[in-house]
């Protein structure tokens, strides 16, 4: 029962969080690895992001960082908005 998280439904909130801020800063650093980044958290990325998925992922494919961080910026607000401040 506690083998290894592989996908996003088993990864805790705090492990969430940690992966995205590590994407935010990749982003912010205009830093390949967001790709790979991508490429392992599909799922948790996907459900995030929503409808801008494949947008997102086309940001980081023609180096368009400074968008990527934006939708990413955009999708946590939305998610964020029902939580207490």
């Amino acid at each position: 029962a506690n083998s290894p998280a592989t996908t996003s439904d088993t990864l805790d909130a705090s492990a969430v969080q940690a992966i995205i801020s590590n994407m935010r800063q990749q982003l912010t650093h205009s830093d390949f690895s967001a790709t790979q980044t991508l490429t392992n958290h599909q799922d948790l990325f996907g459900k995030l992001l929503g409808d801008n998925r494949k947008q997102f992922e086309n940001c980081l494919n023609s180096f368009d960082f400074e968008l990527a961080l934006a939708l990413l910026e955009r999708s946590q607000n939305k998610g964020d908005s029902h939580a207490p401040s």
